[in-house]
């Protein structure tokens, strides 16, 4: 009587070579992995900080056509620009703030006022309200808006006022922002995109009597 002995089979052996191989393969695609997740964070940061900007940019607009052509207006429209950019954003990123008359689909016309943050600060009026912000070009002037202003050649009604009614024609005032965004994650280290992005964002509101 035989016996016969039957050998087991054993799993496959899994050679030095392909283990490096594997190990080979990772390497190679843990950086891209690292690369894209890096840009899709920094493209969140982006993308808020764009919301950021153009939610204060309505904001001031909506505080621009409130304010008229009060001696305030301007440190109120800053301050109101100040006071919407949140975190993560950071007030100190703003470059420009332009307050500039609109036509009704919202584009700019010849007047415009721009003020540059850091330049100096800005005191409006008697009071103590101050802004980091000052004039650094044009001559949209608070006591030129709400002026009635002929649709052909652009010319000024002086001694018009906003809150009278019957008005054929009232100033759309704009307000856009120019923000500059510094990168957050260390993409600017991989040399793909420089050091940030300037964002702009502009909304204009008309300005109605007030009844």
């Amino acid at each position: 009587m035989s016996i016969s002995h039957r050998r087991r089979g054993s799993g496959p052996v899994r050679h030095g070579h392909e283990a490096g191989q594997s190990l080979v393969e990772f390497a190679l695609v843990f950086p891209l992995f690292m690369l894209l997740m890096l840009f899709l964070i920094e493209f969140a940061f982006v993308f808020s900080a764009l919301l950021g900007v153009n939610y204060a940019s309505r904001n001031a607009a909506l505080t621009a056509a409130e304010a008229g052509h009060q001696t305030t207006a301007d440190c109120v429209i800053l301050q109101d620009v100040e006071d919407s950019i949140g975190a993560p954003g950071n007030s100190a990123n703003i470059t420009t703030v332009t307050i500039y008359l609109s036509d009704q689909s919202g584009s700019k016309r010849l007047q415009t006022l721009t003020y540059t943050r850091g330049a100096g600060t800005t005191t409006c009026g008697t009071t103590t309200l101050s802004v980091p912000y000052a004039q650094t070009g044009g001559t949209y002037t608070y006591d030129q808006r709400c002026d009635e202003i002929l649709p052909e050649g652009g010319v000024y009604l002086p001694g018009t006022r906003c809150d009278l009614l019957g008005r054929n024609h009232i100033d759309t005032i704009g307000v856009e922002i120019t923000y500059h965004h510094s990168w957050v994650t260390p993409i600017h280290n991989f040399g793909l995109a420089g050091t940030g992005a300037t964002l702009k964002q502009s909304n204009a509101m008309r300005m109605e009597p007030i009844l």
